[in-house]
């Protein structure tokens, strides 16, 4: 049973990127939901982007699967009870979001690393879904010490952890960034309005330093007063 986790993993990866491509072909230069209403990329443009999103995708996936297979042994597959699992997987994503926050802003602060390292992700104005990988490597890199540090955190506590909590967010968080770059309104996160929506994202593309830097949870930029609307004044883009 450990090493099914590394199977389940790489087929969870799989399928949700490769869903996620087929998807944003389809929809590549179709008109974007977002604030600006400009078409999201082109399908020349996504293929010529797609060396570096294929190859950040083996990469993370290898890596990944990697680290599993080493520590295979800290899972259990136990069904846990729901809350239990409910609240095991908002931690995570509290935690993923909380750190992806800080580690986003400073991208956009810091003129070295905006320049040469988070720029490339902003080349998409109006993004197609797998554009969210279309990143330099080192930024996922360190985007992935969020959900390596809610679990560990969780590890920490029990002494082990829930395959099934793990494969849930595995899926979870590819389906979640493919849809905040999807450039589609969403009505329903909009109506719960804690959760950061397409929108929310996409105002995030088309004014890249004005703020937004939350991926999950609006929480953030609402404390520390990032939230970009319609109505904020442009402060810094470009």
């Amino acid at each position: 049973m450990p090493q099914d986790i590394v199977l389940l993993t790489a087929i969870a990866m799989l399928i949700t990127n490769g869903a996620g491509l087929w998807v944003s072909l389809r929809v590549a230069g179709a008109k974007s939901d977002n604030s600006t209403g400009q078409p999201l990329t082109d399908r020349k443009t996504l293929v010529s982007r797609l060396p570096l999103i294929v190859g950040n995708l083996v990469v993370l996936t290898s890596i990944s699967l990697f680290a599993l297979h080493h520590f295979r042994e800290i899972f259990h597959w136990e069904t846990p009870l729901w809350h239990v699992a409910a609240l095991q997987l908002l931690w995570i994503s509290f935690a993923d979001d909380f750190v992806f926050y800080f580690y986003h802003r400073f991208l956009h602060l810091n003129r070295f690393a905006y320049k040469h390292i988070h720029r490339i992700h902003h080349r998409a104005h109006a993004p197609v879904p797998i554009e969210y990988i279309y990143v330099h490597p080192l930024e996922w890199v360190g985007g992935s010490s969020g959900p390596v540090l809610g679990f560990l955190a969780l590890y920490l506590l029990h002494g082990e952890l829930s395959a099934w909590v793990f494969l849930a967010y595995s899926i979870y968080r590819p389906v979640h960034e493919l849809s905040i770059h999807s450039g589609r309104k969403s009505r329903l996160r909009a109506r719960i309005g804690a959760f950061a929506t397409p929108q929310h994202h996409g105002f995030h593309h088309s004014r890249p330093n004005d703020g937004n830097y939350a991926a999950t949870y609006v929480l953030w930029d609402r404390l520390l007063g990032t939230e970009v609307t319609e109505e904020t004044p442009h402060a810094q883009s470009g």
